[in-house]
């Protein structure tokens, strides 16, 4: 099974959205998938339901840092590696989908109880936040491969 199929079966079954990409991309990270789980469980619904960075975005993120700390850390400028990777990951998610941000994404307050229900009502948790899973999943996994 491929990375982003993992990643929104993990999703489809009530991880949100930065755990499907962390569980789905633990074994590259070198976590365990429980710590991977556990690592995202604050940042869906736009880090603790506030719209803000998506979930899937911030475990892009998380990765990253995993990536450049374990494989390149010998490497004199990992800051500077870190922020151009996580740069063209963003440029990448962006050119995809518009915007990194949860609510602009969904086009929706989630941090609002009415703006919560509109979106679980009119159904884009299902319809949009898988493909924000999978692309960031995708991205990300091209990223760390290379």
């Amino acid at each position: 099974m491929s990375h982003s199929r993992k990643a929104i079966e993990l999703f489809n079954n009530d991880y949100n959205c930065c755990q499907a990409v962390l569980g789905a991309l633990h074994y590259e990270l070198h976590i365990d998938y429980d710590t991977a789980i556990n690592i995202g469980a604050a940042f869906g619904g736009g880090i603790g339901r506030q719209g803000l960075t998506c979930g899937a975005v911030s475990a892009a993120y998380m990765a990253i840092g995993l990536h450049t700390g374990k494989n390149i850390c010998e490497v004199n400028d990992t800051k500077a590696i870190t922020l151009n990777l996580t740069k063209k990951f963003n440029l990448l998610f962006i050119e995809a989908h518009g915007s990194l941000k949860c609510n602009q994404l969904l086009n929706a307050d989630i941090s609002t109880d009415d703006g919560f229900n509109y979106l679980r009502e009119c159904g884009k948790f299902k319809t949009h936040c898988p493909k924000f899973v999978e692309t960031a999943t995708n991205i990300t996994i091209d990223i760390i491969k290379k």
